[in-house]
Order: structure tokens, then C-alpha cells, then sequence
């Protein structure tokens, strides 16, 4: 069973979670601050921490901070206020692996968690990719969405064969950033059509990894996607994970037609 611990100061909040993700079949315990989940994680082992940025004592940016460095493998979600994007970015770059808005729709948070959960689990498991893939790490796959952990999985393990050094959070920024591009390109390319394939190119070198995803759909402008943290955008999940994936990579560019999208990550630690 995957455990999360539930961190925020306002007991309503810890409730309404609790409530929610123990509804899902999830074991799940609290913390009123940074401080107390400490104390809490370090006496038990847990797959998930889902904390509030804001809270006294020891907030859920140092929180996340320490996390990180006692357990690489364990996800970190930050619950952000209104108007606080700029802590959700920060967050990010520091290792979380996604973020929520405070109101908190249930819709969202049982897709972060699953989504987390999958990927936690495929990258502490070999993932059964082999089949799609082609030489110098290419992958022609069908539109079906339980094969995206496994690419990101394979190009993970061929980077650390490389010699990169990843940080704990480029171990998770980098697969998550994939697995967004991926999911577009089945969802919003191919429209989940079986009969559609998407092609992935993975070019890795001593200082850099790239990845292209292309799509047989028709494209699109990327200038049309809202940006997702404007107020009248709040509740919707659309412009989503582009957004992710600017923060997760170092670039992104797309083709003219709009059905291929290229990400880099530099490998600032050499080989």
C-alpha cells in the first residue's frame, strides 16, 4: 500500500486530504508543519509528501530541501496559494516533482498522485520497453499511454550509462518532462487514435540530452496555450504541462507545424 504524509498548518486542509486520498485506498498521515513531518518521516517510510509552502516553523521549501537529501526517491507535491507561482517554480527547480492550488479539486489531486505514483514505481522497477525500441535510443510506439514510464525509464538509465550525475531532481524533472510531452502527443496529437504512432529520438552527449517527441497530428501554435497560472485559468488543466516542461528543461522548442517538440538538458556536471 503507498503511504503519503500530508503536511499544512490548517487542520481543515490536513482533513480534507486525509479524507480524500484514504477514500482512494492510500495510507495517509499528518503533519502540522515542517518540523513535525520531519519527525514523522524519519520514523516511517513513505512514497509520497504532499505539504503546504506556507507554514511557521519550517516551511515546505526547506522541508522539500531536506527530504531530498535524506530520501532521493521519495515524491515531494507543494500546495501553493493563490498568486504564489513563483514558489511552485522555485519548488520545482529544487526537486518537487509537481504542485497544487489551493483550492485543492479533487479531480487534480488524485491525477498528481497517481501520475507520481506511477512513475515513482517504474523508476525503482525495469521498465518492459525493449520491444519499441529502435537504435540509438529511438521509439516508434502506438498511442497508448501505459507505455509512457517506460520510455522515460529507458532514457533515465541510458543517461546514467553515459556518465551523468543527476541531482535528485533532474532524476525526476527529466522523466516527468518526457512523460508530459509524451502524454500531449498522444492526447492532444494523435487524439488517442490506436492506429497513430509517436516517434521519440533521444540524442545523448557528454554535456547534453536531447529528446524530440513528434506526433502524426495536425499541430498546433504553442503561442495559443493560456498560461496556466493566469487567475481565469486556475481551474481548468489545460497549458498544464507545457508549463511543466519549461521548468523541468533547459529549452524548448517546437517545429512550424507544431506536432514536434524538442527538449534540452544540459549536463552541467560533465561526464
Amino acid at each position: 500500500m503507498s503511504r503519503i504524509l500530508v503536511v499544512d498548518d490548517e487542520p481543515w486542509v490536513r482533513r480534507f486530504l486525509t479524507t480524500a486520498l484514504s477514500a482512494k485506498g492510500y495510507e495517509v498521515e499528518e503533519a502540522s508543519d515542517g518540523k513535525e513531518a520531519l519527525e514523522v518521516f524519519r520514523g516511517s517510510s513513505f512514497d509520497m509528501v504532499l505539504t503546504d509552502l506556507r507554514m511557521p516553523r519550517m516551511d515546505g521549501l526547506e522541508l522539500l530541501k531536506v527530504l531530498q537529501e535524506e530520501d532521493p526517491t521519495v515524491l515531494v507535491v507543494v500546495i501553493t496559494g493563490f498568486g504564489t507561482v513563483e514558489d511552485a517554480v522555485e519548488a520545482i527547480q529544487n526537486g518537487a516533482f509537481n504542485f497544487l492550488r489551493k483550492p485543492v479539486r479533487l479531480e487534480q489531486l488524485y491525477e498528481v498522485v497517481r501520475k507520481g505514483m506511477e512513475h515513482r514505481r517504474y523508476l525503482l522497477e525495469e521498465a518492459e520497453v525493449l520491444p519499441y525500441m529502435v537504435k540509438e535510443l529511438s521509439f516508434r510506439i502506438p498511442s497508448q499511454r501505459r507505455l509512457i514510464p517506460g520510455v522515460a525509464s529507458a532514457i533515465l538509465r541510458n543517461l546514467e550509462d553515459m556518465g551523468y550525475s543527476l541531482s535528485p531532481a533532474e532524476r525526476f524533472a527529466i522523466p516527468l518532462a518526457i512523460d508530459e510531452a509524451l502524454l500531449n502527443a498522444i492526447e492532444h496529437g494523435n487524439r488517442d487514435d490506436p492506429e497513430k504512432n509517436v516517434t521519440v529520438v533521444c540524442r545523448i552527449t557528454e554535456g547534453c540530452l536531447e529528446v524530440t517527441v513528434e506526433d502524426e497530428g495536425e499541430g498546433f501554435d504553442p503561442r495559443s496555450v493560456p498560461d496556466p497560472t493566469a487567475p481565469e485559468q486556475m481551474a481548468t488543466a489545460r497549458g498544464r504541462g507545457l508549463f511543466l516542461i519549461r521548468n523541468y528543461m533547459d529549452e524548448v522548442r517546437f517545429n512550424e507545424r507544431g506536432n514536434k517538440i524538442t527538449m534540452l538538458k544540459y549536463n552541467r556536471r560533465g561526464s
